[in-house]
């Protein structure tokens, strides 16, 4: 889900909001909830509805027209019309005993299209047993919140950030080295490199051993050093494997603690694995977790923060 937790200066504010009047013994209450953030533009906002019974009879929603509510988005600069709507289906059957509360699990609203700005979400519920037919529904509504017009997302380098253990450099090995790493969320990969002397060759490969980006002649001196590439999309829980070809010189690698073998998660990636392939720029697929072969890189850059 797209949110931000972080990093803007962008607000929400939760309102809580009373159901319809009714009489002594027939109190319903309803809260609307959302996570509680700030929005992306095109993300989605999780909602769901507390429903306080204050009748002296239990309710039960066994009827999926009971479980089904409906939902309305005004623009605060203009809210006479509602700029989107639809219907969320709680997935359970509900039973709310005499005078106690439960939380409806409504669903998602998509928020794709929205423009920047301030919204109010409103929400109508079911019909409910032990009101009178001049009681059968309730609004909620009132929650406040905003979507953010942009939002600067930090590139994350894994292993030159992360890197640990005893470095070992000036390595003569005719490998391709690197790791195998999972994304935890969706993203790009938009540049490749790693920590070697001279010009050296780094390739991004998927879980089949099939190329998706190669970037050539990246300089380095015993340093860090990265090639722009065209942006890869990668796919969280996907495995894909950075490389680099140390072509017989300049190569380096780290032996890695006992404490802290690998995997590793770093940031938004998981490293699974050191990997290595000796004499060829085919995928390499020999694992270690104790050492760090060749230290390739990506630049990952995620889709939320």
């Amino acid at each position: 889900m797209n949110l931000v937790k972080r990093g803007l200066v962008f607000w929400a504010v939760m309102l809580a909001v009373s159901g319809i009047a009714a009489a002594a013994d027939h109190v319903a209450v309803a809260h609307v909830r959302t996570d509680e953030s700030v929005y992306l533009q095109n993300g989605q906002m999780t909602v769901s509805v507390e429903l306080e019974n204050g009748t002296t009879e239990a309710w039960s929603y066994q009827d999926v027209t009971k479980r089904t509510f409906t939902y309305q988005i005004f623009n605060l600069t203009n809210a006479g019309t509602p700029v989107a709507s639809g219907t969320l289906l709680d997935p359970g059957t509900q039973y709310i005993a005499a005078g106690q509360s439960d939380i409806f699990a409504v669903g998602l609203i998509p928020l794709t299209g929205l423009q920047a700005g301030s919204y109010r979400l409103w929400v109508s519920g079911p019909q409910m047993k032990g009101l009178t037919s001049s009681q059968t529904s309730y609004t909620a509504g009132g929650t406040l919140f905003r979507i953010a017009t942009s939002i600067t997302v930090q590139p994350e380098t894994p292993w030159q950030t992360n890197a640990y253990g005893t470095l070992f450099t000036g390595v003569s090995w005719n490998y391709n080295m690197g790791y195998q790493f999972t994304p935890l969320v969706n993203g790009k990969i938009t540049k490749l490199g790693g920590f070697f002397s001279g010009t050296k060759t780094i390739r991004l490969y998927d879980s089949s051993g099939s190329a998706l980006a190669i970037a050539s002649n990246v300089a380095a001196n015993n340093s860090w050093g990265y090639g722009a590439i065209t942006p890869v999309p990668v796919i969280a829980g996907q495995t894909y494997t950075v490389a680099v070809n140390l072509a017989g010189s300049g190569g380096s690698y780290r032996v890695l603690p006992s404490t802290q073998l690998l995997p590793q998660t770093f940031g938004h990636v998981r490293i699974l694995s050191s990997v290595y392939l000796s004499n060829s720029d085919l995928v390499p697929t020999t694992q270690s977790t104790s050492y760090m072969y060749g230290q390739a890189d990506v630049e990952f850059v995620s889709e939320t923060p």
